[in-house]
Parts: C-alpha cells; sequence; structure tokens
C-alpha cells in the first residue's frame, strides 16, 4: 500500500509539474504578443521633434527598439522567475511553507502584470496625444496601475513572507525597523515635496506636454499618496521578514538558496519604489533632464528589474535543486 501510495504521490506531482510548465509557456507567449501590440504602437506613433529632446527620427527609433528588447527581457524574466519560484511551491506543497512561497510567486506576478499594463496604456496615450487626441482619463489609469495593483502585490510580499518567518519564529528588529523607517520618511520628503512644487500635477496648459495626474490635491494625496506610503510600509516588514527567515531556517545550502531569493524581492521592490516615485517629477521635469540622463534612467529601472528578478529565479532554481536531491 505505500508503494502505491508513493507510485500516486510521484504521478500526481509530475502531472501538476507539466500543467506548471504549460501554464508558464501561455504566460511567456501571452507576455510576447502583449510586447508586439507595445512595438507596434511604439514605431508607429507619429514624430514630433522636440526643443529639449534634441534627436532625429531615426535616432528615436534606435533608442527605442533598445528600451523594447529591455521591456521584453524584463517581462520574460518576470515570468520566468514566478514559475520557477511556483514550481518550489508545487515541490514543498505538503510542507506549511508551500503558502508562503506561492503568495511571494503571485506578488511578483502581480507586479510584471501591472507594469505591462501601465506601459501598454501609456503608449495608448502617447499614440493618441502624437495625433492631437490625448486623454487625461488614461494618464489618470496609468498612474493608479502604479499604485492600486503595486499595493495588493506588496501586501502579498508581506503576507507571504511573515508566513515563512512564523515558521521560524523570528520577530521583526526594532532597530532594524526603525532604520528602515527613517528612510522611507526621508524618502517620502523629497517624494511629496517632488509632487507638490509640480505646477503641472492637476492640469497643464501645454497640450503637448501632459499634466502629471490630473487629479485635485485632496485625491493626490486619498488615492496616491497614502496608498503608496502603506505599499511602502509594507515592503519594509517584507524585507524584515526576508531577512529573519533566511538567516534562521536550518541548512546552509538551503540559507544560500533562500539568500539569492531574499535578494531579488528586495531589488524588485526597490526597483517598484523607485518607478513609484520617478512619476511624481511630471513629463515636464523629466524631459528637462534631457535625452541622455532620461536613457540612463529607464535603463537602470529595467536593469533592476531584471536584476532581481534573475536572483529571485536564482534562488528558486537553487530551492528545487535540493528538493530534487
Amino acid at each position: 500500500m505505500e508503494t502505491i501510495a508513493r507510485y500516486r504521490s510521484d504521478l500526481e506531482g509530475y502531472v501538476a509539474r507539466i500543467d506548471l510548465r504549460n501554464r508558464a509557456t501561455q504566460l511567456h507567449i501571452g507576455f510576447f504578443g502583449l510586447w508586439i501590440i507595445y512595438l507596434i504602437m511604439l514605431l508607429t506613433t507619429p514624430y514630433r521633434p522636440s526643443s529639449q529632446l534634441n534627436i532625429s527620427r531615426s535616432g528615436l527609433i534606435i533608442v527605442e527598439l533598445i528600451i523594447a528588447l529591455m521591456y521584453l527581457a524584463a517581462w520574460q524574466a518576470g515570468v520566468y522567475s514566478y514559475n520557477r519560484l511556483l514550481s518550489y511551491s508545487a515541490a514543498i506543497k505538503n510542507s506549511k511553507e508551500s503558502k508562503g512561497f506561492r503568495m511571494l510567486a503571485n506578488s511578483i506576478l502581480i507586479l510584471v502584470i501591472a507594469l505591462i499594463a501601465a506601459t501598454l496604456v501609456s503608449s495608448f496615450n502617447s499614440h493618441l496625444a502624437a495625433s492631437g487626441h490625448r486623454s487625461s482619463f488614461l494618464v489618470i489609469i496609468t498612474n493608479y496601475l502604479y499604485v492600486f495593483p503595486f499595493l495588493y502585490a506588496f501586501w502579498s510580499f508581506w503576507a507571504g513572507s511573515k508566513y515563512l518567518a512564523s515558521r521560524v519564529k523570528s520577530g521583526v528588529s526594532p532597530v532594524a525597523f526603525t532604520a528602515l523607517l527613517a528612510v522611507l520618511i526621508i524618502f517620502m520628503y523629497f517624494w511629496l515635496d517632488s509632487i507638490f512644487t509640480n505646477m503641472l500635477r492637476t492640469s497643464s496648459p501645454d497640450p503637448l506636454i501632459p499634466a502629471t495626474y490630473y487629479l485635485k490635491d485632496s485625491l493626490i494625496i486619498l488615492t496616491i499618496v497614502i496608498p503608496s506610503f502603506l505599499a511602502w510600509l509594507l515592503s519594509i516588514g517584507t524585507i524584515l521578514n526576508l531577512y529573519n527567515y533566511s538567516r534562521r531556517v536550518e541548512g546552509s545550502i538551503y540559507r544560500r538558496a533562500l539568500s539569492a531569493l531574499s535578494w531579488g524581492i528586495w531589488v524588485v521592490i526597490g526597483g517598484s519604489v523607485f518607478l513609484q516615485g520617478l512619476q511624481s517629477l511630471g513629463t515636464s521635469r523629466l524631459l528637462k533632464l534631457g535625452l541622455t540622463k532620461l536613457i540612463i534612467i529607464v535603463f537602470a529601472l529595467l536593469m533592476l528589474q531584471l536584476l532581481g528578478y534573475a536572483f529571485v529565479a536564482l534562488g528558486a532554481k537553487r530551492l528545487n535543486k535540493i528538493e530534487t536531491v
């Protein structure tokens, strides 16, 4: 009977892995299809020379293609890291830690989907604007895609990490929490200053430059500032929980794998916070930075995403190997 039960368990595990691979393939193909749509919108947007960005049409196309390829790499890396982490969760489905890892995996997928949606909506709005039909509604939707899905993803990160930390009976260090909170408060000060010194935050007299939010200050506080602050508070909890779990869990090999995974999630969270903060600058102030600085910022954001997803995938891959030994 034990032999039959073992074979049945092995068969169920094999079927589950096949199902995960099929779903991962579907996500890869689906996201590639969305990237093709993004690329078409990007390349068919009418060219408008800018006095602030001195670049020719051919030069702009080259820059856009490079950035588009980096978007593709980041999106696909996000799907891959999600799949590897979910695969590990399935491999330890009889363990109490499985739920925590599954929540971490779902958080990554939510972030990737939100980023793709925001990119597509923003690109569509830019396409309309080049034809003289910019939509304030689409600007609002784009901003909210960087807020509410991120808040849910950060909550899921925190809940999953808290569940894992509870398995090793590890509490949050008051000193570490206070230090990270102080950093967050300083960041919030500069972030709020950048929002409310932005003269184009609620409206724009220039039809070529959109307002940053198209919202009253009260709505900016209620629907942008407060949800973002809550998300960043949750990110502090996530960082501390993962650090404690990866340090206290048994097994040196397991700890090394978890260290890579934790670093990956920290980088993903850090990149997401950086992106949310950057949104407050507004188009006009970003354009004043000049083409070179803008390209560096975009590349830095995309590289942070790629690096974070790579570490998550590496950590999850190592964890999977441990289970198969």
